[in-house]
């Protein structure tokens, strides 16, 4: 019996695209750097600043990282 994923991830290529309260991952050559939700945005900047699952704040920046959006599994 395989088990079906319950979240999938979407690479985050305009900063518009995303809104506060959305989950996201920051990764350097496929490693997760920073997990957490969107607490505000600065497009304009290539920046956004997330509260990580472990409870603190970091600024991400889009030249520095890729940004992975983390959205749920549809249900089949």
């Amino acid at each position: 019996m395989s088990r079906s994923p319950s979240h999938y991830r979407v690479r985050v290529r305009n900063l518009n695209d995303l809104r506060r309260g959305d989950q996201v991952e920051a990764m350097i050559r496929s490693v997760v750097h920073h997990r957490g939700k969107v607490l505000d945005l600065a497009p304009g900047l290539g920046a956004v600043w997330i509260r990580t699952d472990a409870g603190r704040r970091a600024l991400i920046h889009t030249d520095e990282y890729r940004l992975w959006q983390v959205l749920p599994a549809e249900a089949g």
